[in-house]
């Protein structure tokens, strides 16, 4: 696990897709379908950076909140942009955050030799922890508010129930997604762990982690094991909920 790896990803793309489903029902008024064509570009070019965001990226570029439609047009096209940036804001925040942390150079021979007892690290982890737990209850709220929200902007009854299947589709996705973020986090706490109790069991020998203990060598692999299979569960929902938005 290399100091660059990017370990820790979040994918918050459940009301992106919502909207796109439900937004883009077949509409035959022109004014309408130049609304929903504005709104898919602004939502693909906010895709693609979420996308570079989870690559290193991290502040995706919110939607512009105008429409140039009016009446239920324009409001429902608003209403879309505006839940869409909630959205965006928690992404960015979440993501702020924890790259602040600098959590894949934990396992860094330079962390590990500047911070002796490891209790640096630990606290950067039970930080790490907080700010998943916090930006879970930020996203399910937003989306337990999501349909109410639209409804009071003026969102029809049509566009609404749309809406609420899009994001059927995208909930325990999102959900276990942040699950998985918590998963991570402890996994990465008992390697941690694993090496403040056992500190003779492991050496660095030319900035590489080396054991000299069959079973704690044998727990360390199987943490990080199971920490790719957790980021490798993350990509299959991303691109499941990727599809889900087509």
């Amino acid at each position: 696990m290399s100091g660059n790896s990017k370990w820790l990803a979040v994918v918050l793309v459940a009301v992106v897709s919502a909207g796109g489903s439900g937004y883009y029902s077949y509409h035959k008024q022109q004014e309408r379908r130049q609304a929903e064509q504005r709104l898919m570009q602004d939502m693909q070019r906010a895709q693609q950076q979420m996308d570079q965001a989870n690559s290193g990226q991290v502040v995706v570029q919110k939607l512009d909140e105008t429409t140039q439609a009016t009446g239920q047009t324009g409001r429902t096209e608003l209403a879309m942009r505006q839940i869409i940036n909630q959205v965006i804001d928690v992404r960015n925040g979440y993501n702020q955050e924890i790259a602040a942390l600098q959590l894949d150079t934990l396992l860094d021979a330079s962390n590990l030799q500047a911070d002796t007892d490891l209790s640096q690290s630990l606290a950067r982890l039970d930080k790490a922890a907080a700010v998943v737990e916090r930006y879970r209850l930020k996203s399910k709220d937003l989306l337990d508010h999501a349909h109410d929200q639209l409804a009071a902007k003026g969102v029809g009854a049509t566009d609404l129930n749309s809406f609420d299947a899009g994001l059927r589709k995208n909930r325990s996705a999102s959900d276990e997604t942040w699950t998985l973020e918590a998963k991570i986090v402890v996994e990465m706490r008992s390697v941690m762990e694993l090496l403040r109790q056992h500190p003779k069991h492991w050496t660095l020998q030319g900035g590489q982690l080396t054991f000299n203990n069959p079973s704690s060598l044998n727990q360390y692999q199987q943490h990080l094991h199971t920490i790719q299979e957790l980021v490798a569960r993350e990509q299959s929902l991303q691109q499941q909920m990727s599809l889900n938005s087509q």
